[in-house]
């Protein structure tokens, strides 16, 4: 049954035959597609029945039920041990279980895994799964697909037409890199300004987000820093009162399985505008005042994760979470854009 149900999702999703098992039975809150699967279920039920039956106060009836053995039987059928601190533990808790570790294992894949690991930070940002609210249903099924790197493109593996001999896995537009998902993404020449656009939404909706909190928001501030470089920043919001002051600068890129992706970011964006905070200083003295002034690198997924340190600057000034779907499907739906462009514009 289980063969049968998966080879049905794949086909009416249009995913390919060797899409990762893992990821169709990861959970729905970390972009998995949360099948049933009828190899844990039996096993399942049957634990559930032996807790009932446990619990039955009857000293004849106990004498002749093992509970321990039942136990050993269905763990021995559920595969792999799983982490159970209860020695009852509900059902629930232990489908859940089996679902993390399906998530790690999809996590750990050579191809379909990569960046899968920053999908558990934020799962309000993968809400898409199940409540869809701007995605139509094409766009929807594409970023499933994107969910484990595939789409058709040359540098894929398992796309058709790569064994011909006129056909390498470069890509079509520039040439330069393999046909990847991270490549068409974020480093094709050919849809830079569609990147660029995609980039300027995203700071727009969180210019509009610091707005409804209160924060004076300017965009594209021009500033020089202390080497006497010229530099624009993407956001400098002021605190409605106080001394607080943020340059912010959001950046989209594809994620990788470096877990301290989102850090390297930040720290990459304090070291260009941490010099430029002298400048911004007197530049806005006459307005706002003095102000402390501080740095923060926002980094989002090309495919609308959302990393622990954007949320966390995201909490600290008050946005509310439910605010983060349609950030991410904007993010979706623009990537899916570049894909389409990719692939179908000459």
């Amino acid at each position: 049954i289980d063969v049968i149900i998966r080879r049905s999702v794949k086909a009416m999703l249009g995913l390919p035959a060797n899409t990762s098992t893992a990821m169709l039975y990861s959970p729905r809150r970390y972009r998995g597609l949360g099948l049933l699967r009828c190899d844990w279920e039996a096993p399942l039920q049957h634990w559930s029945l032996a807790q009932k039956l446990a619990r039955i106060e009857d000293s004849l009836f106990q004498s002749t039920f093992d509970y321990a053995k039942e136990v050993q039987e269905c763990k021995a059928r559920l595969g792999p041990p799983i982490a159970i601190d209860d020695e009852m533990p509900s059902v629930r808790h232990l489908r859940r279980s089996l679902r993390e570790a399906a998530f790690e294992e999809w996590s750990k894949c050579k191809w379909q895994g990569i960046g899968v690991c920053h999908f558990k930070d934020t799962p309000k940002a993968n809400n898409f799964v199940c409540e869809k609210t701007l995605l139509s249903g094409s766009e929807w099924t594409n970023a499933i697909k994107l969910n484990i790197n595939y789409a058709p493109l040359r540098g894929v593996p398992g796309v058709g037409g790569q064994s011909l001999g006129s056909v390498g896995p470069l890509c079509r537009k520039c040439g330069r890199e393999n046909e990847t998902p991270a490549h068409f993404l974020g480093h094709c020449p050919n849809n830079m300004l569609l990147v660029t656009r995609r980039h300027h939404r995203v700071k727009h909706a969180l210019t509009n987000l610091l707005n409804e909190k209160g924060f004076t928001c300017h965009e594209e501030v021009y500033g020089i820093d202390t080497d006497g470089v010229p530099r624009y920043a993407d956001i400098i919001a002021f605190a409605e009162s106080g001394k607080s002051a943020m340059i912010l600068d959001p950046t989209i890129r594809y994620k990788t399985n470096d877990c301290d992706q989102a850090t390297k970011v930040d720290l990459e964006k304090k070291a260009i505008y941490v010099k430029c905070i002298p400048y911004y200083t007197e530049k806005y003295r006459g307005q706002y005042g003095d102000r402390d002034y501080t740095v923060h690198g926002l980094w989002f997924g090309a495919r609308g994760a959302i990393p622990q340190t954007t949320r966390s600057f995201l909490d600290g000034v008050g946005i509310d979470p439910s605010k983060l779907t349609s950030l991410v499907e904007s993010i979706i739906i623009d990537s899916l854009g570049i894909l389409h462009n990719h692939i179908y514009s000459h």
